[in-house]
């Protein structure tokens, strides 16, 4: 009786991991929720069956020695209690990624059951902002309104969060489908529909770091069609929707089309003059000055605002690290307020959060151990997809595999192992991933 009422327990967690990605949409809170209660009943059901072997695979023990020096360093943090909260609850990812590959997904039935949710997710984010685009043009139709400077939010409210999800979930929801979902996505009119909509999406959302990720990915994707299609008359309609689209942005939403390429070129050009390099700067200081322990997770945004870590960049070219800044602290750090790129208002000093620079936030955060370790972490994930390629590339892990390889660029900030929201994500996407590594156990 209590074997079956583990089964029915099991079956209802499953159904909330199924919904995870919609229910991100909406409650970031009760995404979290939901990762640590499969995570805490994962850990209860092993121990009950006294099974360990999960635990010496060798990302999992790499893992945990992150975890474990996350702690370490957080007592020599410039804010102890945030980075120890910060390192205390990454753990639950780590145990998610084993829970969906070890318990929850290990049934084909429920790995399918997820592949339609993430579906269901990206028509749903891309209709709403497909949607909010049309209610745009007609205002800009009626009432002759600037709409330009409009960016599409989603249902996110949030032009950021919209695009990346879109960015991170389409291929592994477009591939996945195309070999053993859906049927109406294995045409491939209707392919070719559904990413020229998406990529549209994308672009109009004016979210560069998104529209990157899906470029990269979408390379990526040609070129493997190219070596695994016969037709390659479908690459080159594939390729000509892309053109096609960017022509279309240029022409109707001019605003979004210079913040994505013509502020992007003018960043990378004039890049050690921007607010961006200044961030990084800022954070290799730290790391000079904290080169063993770092600042401490979630740190940055901390130490920032002390006069040792000020670059050279932001007195120089009077550029500020502060999203909202006062006039005193203007005045203390040495820049001449009267000639000053300010981003925000006046207002109580807010540092960047980050150096928008992966590399470079991890050395600033965690020190060269904990860079250097993570690395390993990265590499250990990497190897466990290359041992299992020949399972994966007949399964959505293709699409997770595409779209996580941007991710490793330095200059894309999204990249956050540990924050709450982009974590859930990036970790759900990879245990379902690692998932599918069970078929060939299965088979033998």
């Amino acid at each position: 009786m209590k074997k079956k009422k583990n089964y029915i327990l099991k079956d209802y967690l499953s159904w909330l991991i199924v919904f995870l990605p919609f229910i991100l949409i909406y409650s970031r809170a009760i995404a979290d929720i939901i990762v640590i209660t499969t995570s805490l009943y994962f850990i209860y059901y092993k121990l009950k069956q006294r099974d360990s072997r999960w635990i010496h695979e060798p990302w999992i023990k790499i893992s945990f020695i992150i975890y474990f020096w996350f702690i370490f360093i957080s007592f020599f943090s410039y804010n102890w209690e945030i980075a120890f909260t910060r390192a205390i609850g990454w753990i639950r990812f780590i145990v998610f990624i084993t829970a969906l590959k070890n318990l929850y997904l290990e049934n084909e039935i429920w790995r399918k059951r997820v592949l339609y949710s993430v579906s269901f997710s990206v028509i749903y984010i891309s209709l709403f902002m497909v949607i909010e685009l049309i209610l745009i043009y007609k205002d800009r139709l009626i009432n002759n309104s600037n709409w330009l400077y409009t960016r599409l939010l989603g249902p996110f409210n949030s032009a950021g969060k919209g695009a990346i999800m879109l960015s991170l979930l389409f291929f592994p929801a477009l591939i996945g489908n195309s070999i053993n979902g859906l049927k109406f996505f294995k045409d491939k009119k209707l392919f070719i529909f559904i990413f020229l909509i998406t990529f549209i999406c994308i672009l109009f959302s004016g979210h560069r770091a998104s529209f990157y990720i899906f470029s990269i990915s979408t390379f990526i994707y040609t070129i493997y069609l190219y070596l695994n299609l016969k037709n390659k008359k479908f690459i080159f309609k594939f390729l000509s929707i892309i053109v096609l689209s960017l022509i279309f942005l240029a022409i109707f939403s001019n605003k979004q089309f210079d913040r994505i390429f013509k502020s992007s070129y003018s960043d990378l050009i004039n890049y050690t003059k921007s607010s961006y390099y200044a961030a990084s700067e800022t954070g290799v200081k730290m790391f000079m000055k904290h080169p063993v322990t770092g600042v401490g997770l979630k740190n940055f945004h901390i130490a920032c605002e002390f006069p040792d870590f000020i670059s050279e960049s932001h007195k120089k070219y009077n550029i500020t690290p502060w999203w909202g800044v006062s006039i005193e602290r203007i005045k203390n750090a040495g820049f001449d307020i009267n000639n000053i790129n300010v981003k925000g208002e006046l207002k109580p000093p807010t540092c960047y959060t980050h150096a928008h620079n992966l590399y470079v936030s991890l050395l600033a955060e965690t020190g060269f151990i904990g860079f250097f370790l993570y690395l390993i972490l990265i590499f250990k994930i990497i190897q466990y997809f290359y041992l299992n390629i020949n399972i994966l590339k007949q399964t959505p892990s293709l699409g997770v595999m595409i779209s996580l390889i941007p991710l490793m660029t330095p200059m894309l900030p999204i990249t956050n192992l540990f924050s709450n929201w982009n974590a859930i994500l990036l970790w759900f996407s990879i245990g379902w991933a690692f998932s599918y590594c069970n078929i060939k156990k299965n088979l033998k």
